[in-house]
């Protein structure tokens, strides 16, 4: 019995020996550095908040925005392709993928239109509104039956701002689109117009779009 326990020992202890020569020369052929530089990092990269800083009044100025509105259908985005981002401004759309025979369709309002975004941390998560609300004048034909048949309707839309750099933004996507969600059509003594309320429940924001008249042609 005693022999049996030293052979065990003696060769484990030459397996150690072993292990130990084996790593000597990994060590100095570079394989062991190799092999931890290529090994996953458990410590997470810090990404920094970027800093906000203030602007000057004419950037805060209300009624910034241009009297056109640009809709898209939801169902006439190719969802077999993927939104062209703008390489030069990060974060912005420059090109949104369109069926074939899909156009985006301008509405002229009559007052300028409003975007509001709305949100509030909850119990266990946060949630958000955004709300596009405009004026189409005139009691006529093309306005009443756009109403009649858009309502309840998805929307990808499109608002933009007057000033120097023309900005556009892009509001709503195919999977969260904007809704016309409510009208309020009126001929009376106050007036012949129709309020067009767009709306969808989502915490993203709009995003910077690039594209211009011809959708990034």
């Amino acid at each position: 019995m005693k022999k049996n326990k030293i052979k065990k020992l003696a060769i484990a202890l030459l397996g150690i020996i072993a292990l130990l020569l084996l790593g000597a020369v990994l060590q100095a052929h570079g394989f062991l550095g190799n092999l931890v530089s290529a090994l996953p990092l458990t410590t997470a990269a810090i990404v920094p908040i970027a800093d906000i800083k203030d602007v000057p009044d004419i950037e805060v100025a209300g009624k910034s925005l241009g009297y056109r509105l640009r809709l898209i259908r939801s169902s006439d985005v190719d969802r077999a392709q993927k939104f062209t981002a703008d390489e030069s401004k990060p974060g912005a759309i420059k090109k949104i993928p369109l069926l074939e025979g899909a156009k985006i369709t301008n509405i002229e309002c009559h007052a300028i239109p409003e975007f509001t975004s709305k949100g509030s941390k909850g119990d266990i998560t946060v949630s958000g509104t955004n709300t596009i609300v405009a004026v189409l004048g005139g009691f006529r034909e093309d306005t009443l039956r756009f109403i009649e048949q858009h309502v309840g309707g998805k929307f990808l839309v499109i608002f933009e701002e007057c000033g120097p750099e023309g900005k556009a933004y892009l509001v709503g996507d195919v999977c969260k689109p904007m809704v016309l969600k409510e009208f309020d059509n009126r001929n009376n003594h106050d007036s012949r117009s129709c309020v067009v309320t767009f709306e969808n429940e989502s915490i993203y924001q709009p995003v910077l779009y690039t594209g211009g008249e011809n959708n990034g042609a």
